[in-house]
């Protein structure tokens, strides 16, 4: 399946439409092919019932060059199943629609406390420091 992504930008909402389109045909004219290379749990029309949410995920679309930056998303997506290059989990949760987990950014030291607190083996090393400050260290030189 050919997918020229090397046309200039769409010019208007038409003409990223007729894109998008073609991009969906393309699709489900792949659904057998992509459904068999990765023993997909589901049938062409559950296929094709996903990609149609896919898409109608993204109808309320306006703006040139935001269908196109989604339709090349798409394209990538597709060439990816075809080729074989996507992870059976990324190609479900693609097709189920679950959202992208999303991680909260957190800073160093969060990191370190929550390891810490955890016992995870990228917390830093504990190390025992004397109770008393004048340990038995300070008098180390006296004594010689």
């Amino acid at each position: 399946i050919m997918f020229d992504l090397e046309k200039a930008p769409s010019t208007s909402r038409l003409d990223a439409s007729k894109r998008s389109l073609r991009l969906y045909r393309l699709a489900l004219k792949s659904a057998p092919a992509v459904i068999h290379k990765y023993s997909l749990p589901a049938t062409p029309q559950k296929y094709t019932q996903d990609i149609r949410t896919l898409y109608d995920r993204n109808a309320a679309l306006t703006d040139a060059h935001a269908i196109d930056c989604v339709v090349y998303k798409g394209v990538q997506d597709l060439q990816g199943a075809l080729h074989s290059s996507l992870t059976y989990s990324y190609l479900i949760r693609l097709l189920s629609g679950a959202p992208k987990p999303v991680r909260r950014p957190i800073s160093f030291v969060e990191h370190m406390k929550s390891a810490k607190a955890q016992n995870h083996p990228s917390a830093p090393f504990h190390i025992e420091t004397p109770s008393h400050p004048k340990s038995d260290y300070t008098n180390f030189w006296a004594d010689m």
